[in-house]
């Protein structure tokens, strides 16, 4: 053999040696990628890390995929190039070694198309999940807040129609009719409330929530906190540092209209919130 020939003879082995490490450093990647995601926290403060090393993951895996294809298509070419030329064998063994060849590319193409079917079922159920988890926490929140509203209003109006309590038995008579009961009023009817619910992204820009008008200048996702303006008829306020559920009390033109704004949540697509407006 001349040399020539014999480093013809060398390339397929190198590029076939060359495709099998690439194939197993993509492999190491996805498994890196996996055990991060698996040690990660999935709750919803850390969900934006979470889908990140989940992406991470996806796109190591189909790096490994295409990996491992050129792996294989590697070493079926340097296979068909080491046999007998096919004009040389005959016709019986020539359609033997055509359905092997042919077994063998239907098993690597069904192997492909489960690999990427069950990643692509995981990742919908795992969207899923997270979608379920977002709604079930924006309904607590909500009800909490709610709650909490209605907790304070009624203790409110509990102080507000608490009778006096009557003083010690009289000695004259003078004070006997000045201490004649006087008929109690009656408590006041529990107030009548609209609720606006709002999703604003940080905007120097004022958008309208009911009967008021509210920009988000500053968002600190670290600290949970916010800063806004508020704009209504009677009053325009600058609020620094509002927390989450965290209730702002706005004033209304009107001596019994008052409004109360709480921010729920701050998410990647803005600021999630809602509007509670008394009237009476």
């Amino acid at each position: 053999m001349t040399p020539s020939e014999d480093s013809y003879e060398m390339e397929p082995r190198r590029a076939g040696r060359s495709q099998w490490l690439a194939m197993q450093s993509a492999y190491a990647e996805y498994r890196r990628a996996s055990d991060a995601l698996a040690s990660s926290d999935q709750s919803t403060e850390d969900f934006s890390t979470w889908k990140n090393l989940e992406a991470q993951r996806r796109a190591a895996f189909e790096e490994y995929l295409e990996a491992r294809m050129a792996y294989l298509e590697s070493r079926f070419d340097e296979a068909n190039s080491a046999g007998t030329d096919l004009a040389e064998v005959p016709t019986r063994d020539r359609s033997t070694l055509a359905s092997r060849l042919g077994r063998r590319g239907l098993l690597v193409l069904a192997l492909a198309i489960g690999v990427v079917g069950l990643t692509a079922y995981s990742a919908i159920r795992a969207q899923k999940r997270v979608r379920d988890l977002e709604a079930s926490r924006d309904s607590l929140r909500a009800e909490l807040s709610t709650a909490r509203s209605d907790i304070q209003r009624v203790a409110a109006e509990m102080d507000v129609s608490k009778p006096a309590q009557p003083s010690a038995i009289p000695d004259t008579p003078q004070k006997a009719a000045a201490l004649k009961p006087q008929p109690v009023s009656q408590p006041r009817r529990a107030a009548l409330r609209r609720s606006y619910r709002f999703l604003l992204a940080p905007s120097r820009r004022f958008k309208r929530v009911g009967p008021i008008e509210v920009s988000i200048r500053s968002v600190d996702a670290k600290q949970n906190s916010i800063s806004l303006s508020i704009l209504s008829e009677s009053v325009r306020l600058n609020l620094q540092h509002v927390r989450l559920n965290q209730p702002v009390r706005i004033d209304g033109r009107d001596p019994g209209q008052r409004m109360e704004l709480i921010v729920d949540r701050i998410a990647s697509d803005g600021i999630h919130g809602h509007l509670i407006e008394f009237l009476g």
